[in-house]
């Protein structure tokens, strides 16, 4: 058991690993995640979790988003007008919510194409008046907006509705179709606004200038002020997590707590018992934090201002001094991987390279280690097979086709290599070396599921001769032996071979091998439908990379070629004036 998380360097972004219980060895593991090569240098990247594990990339200097699945791959990407920079993004149910910068409203994408990666604009939702400043969203179908004069709107994504609340006076009614809450202030929104977990339809709302916040319910229409805080705290609110939320079989929700950074202190706070005047608990990590992150439901995180690492407390044992987890280089931003999408993955052979399919280049990818495979010459044996239980015989009975036997690799290797002339089949006369002449070498791969839970029937692929390594997508080493060279004879003309019955080629039956052969070998834990599918998405980056290269080749080719056709066209001019000046001389006049 490991914790994911998906920490943010000041340049880069990688996800890391943590030992489960937390203990200070071994250290964790960093995946580097790869940055595109149109991200712009020198600039901090923003990551987002969805609630089903995909992650998605933007810069604030930028107009693109990159889709990365739960392994770190990207696999889809938003583009917006060049002049327009992605300030914030939110993860709904099925849906994405974009703000860009200075806008007053939000985009909200949806994926178009899984295959190929592509996201449309599913609808714009506008927000309460003024530019937006905070957007939120439930992970499910609400989208919480505010502005920098105070507003606040929540919609309904699905369902098009909004929901009115006021916090002066409470003079919004439910039944409204548009809601807006106004601060008494007059000031922003705040951006750390969110919804917590643990209450259905609840924001939480900080101050931007003072350690307090509000507890706002939409049904019904409740406000909380709260100032969890003990010891006087002068600086506002500067970093907000929820812990995991866990469901009972009888509907009953556990965990929910909601953590505070303010100043450097810490604390939590239970938000379906606080109330007025209540204080929260308070949480030493023995230095100054500024940002905090709930690792798990009793684990909490906090990142020191400035540090290179991570203090993880455990909030069963609050008189023990944290561990320190460092990273490197500086970590800017820790947050919990959604374990949602942890799937039990396979050992794999990849020829990954560190250019994406859109030809950018991945600028953080760590060199790919090709694991051992097992070499004819090897004395190590290989670990046996394990041999399949008699339950799962009747749905491993159709794989049991794809065993090769060399007697029927001699057959159809013999059909192969037969010819045919216009007049009939070709009688050939193939001399037979002995037995002990010629050796065939077969080499068997065994692929075993990692992380596997429950004993079963291992994966086996037998390769003949290298008579199927045009099928099978791993790199194997293969032994061949010489073969003598064969000596074919040409018969005369023979009809009598149209009155037997056709047998099969040895296309056919290659093809049927084929079939059968793919359908056991899974190339990186992945379907035959998925590596299809992930080459096609490739393919249409690589033709969109081209289009757009072609269009940017014309442009500075017309960039370069006008200046010159104008000075052609001046030199015409001149030319023609200077022809006319001496056929006026020649003739003297």
């Amino acid at each position: 058991m490991s914790i994911s998380l998906i920490i943010t360097h000041p340049a880069s972004a990688s996800i890391s690993s943590l030992p489960k219980p937390i203990s200070p060895s071994p250290l964790p593991t960093q995946t580097p995640l790869p940055i595109p090569s149109r991200f712009p240098p020198s600039s901090r990247p923003h990551l987002t979790p969805s609630p089903s594990g995909r992650l998605f990339l933007h810069s604030q200097e930028s107009h693109f988003i990159w889709e990365y699945d739960h392994k770190g791959r990207r696999v889809g990407e938003m583009v917006f007008g060049k002049q327009d920079r992605v300030n914030q993004v939110v993860c709904g149910d099925a849906f994405v919510g974009v703000l860009l910068d200075g806008r007053e409203g939000v985009e909200v994408m949806e994926k178009e194409s899984e295959r190929l990666g592509k996201w449309k604009k599913m609808k714009s939702v506008e927000g309460p008046g003024g530019v937006v400043t905070a957007l939120a969203s439930d992970g499910k179908h609400l989208l919480a907006i505010g502005t920098d004069e105070g507003g606040l709107v929540v919609c309904n994504v699905q369902d098009g509705t909004r929901t009115d609340v006021s916090l002066e006076g409470h003079s919004g009614a439910s039944h409204t179709v548009c809601s807006r809450v106004k601060l008494t202030s007059g000031k922003s929104i705040s951006p750390l606004l969110s919804f917590a977990p643990s209450l259905p339809n609840t924001l939480i709302l900080p101050s931007q200038t003072s350690p307090t916040l509000l507890r706002i319910a939409l049904t019904p229409q409740t406000i909380t002020s709260l100032s969890p805080f003990p010891s006087p705290a002068y600086e506002p609110i500067s970093s907000i997590s929820f812990s995991p939320v866990t469901e009972s079989p009888d509907g009953t929700r556990k965990g929910g707590l909601c953590a505070l950074a303010a100043g450097g202190q810490v604390v939590l706070v239970g938000l379906d018992r606080a109330v007025e005047g209540s204080l929260g608990k308070r949480v030493g990590f023995g230095q100054e934090v500024g940002d905090v992150v709930f690792l798990d439901g009793a684990t909490l995180g906090g990142k020191v201002k400035g540090g290179k690492g991570l203090l993880v407390k455990d909030l069963r044992a609050l008189d023990k001094s944290p561990l320190e987890f460092a990273f490197g280089e500086e970590v800017v931003k820790a947050q919990a991987k959604s374990s949602q999408s942890s799937k039990p993955t396979t050992r794999r052979v990849s020829n990954t390279s560190t250019t994406s399919a859109l030809g950018e280049i991945n600028t953080n990818l760590p060199p790919t280690s090709r694991p051992a495979t097992h070499a004819p010459g090897n004395k190590t044996k290989a670990p046996a097979p394990s041999r399949p239980s008699s339950s799962s015989l009747a749905s491993t009975k159709p794989r049991a086709s794809s065993t090769i036997v060399p007697s029927q690799t001699d057959r159809v290797g013999r059909e192969k290599e037969e010819r045919r002339s216009t007049s009939g089949p070709v009688v050939r006369d193939r001399a037979r070396k002995p037995l002990g002449m010629s050796t065939r070498t077969i080499e068997v791969i065994e692929e075993e599921e990692a992380e596997q839970e429950s004993p079963g029937p291992s994966r086996i692929t037998c390769l003949v001769d290298g008579a199927l390594t045009r099928q099978v997508p791993e790199p194997v080493e293969e032994e061949e032996d010489e073969e003598e060279e064969e000596e074919w004879q040409e018969p005369g003309v023979d009809l009598t071979w149209a009155l037997h019955p056709p047998r099969p080629s040895s296309r056919t039956q290659s093809q049927t091998g084929a079939t059968h052969t793919r359908a056991v070998v899974e190339e990186g834990g992945m379907s035959e439908k998925e590596q299809i599918a992930h080459l096609r998405r490739e393919m249409a980056f690589m033709h969109m990379d081209m289009l757009r290269m072609g269009r940017d080749l014309r442009n500075e080719m017309k960039a370069a070629v006008d200046p010159l056709k104008e000075e052609i066209q001046t030199s015409r001019v001149v030319i023609e004036k200077q022809r006319r000046e001496i056929e006026r001389l020649r003739r003297g006049y």
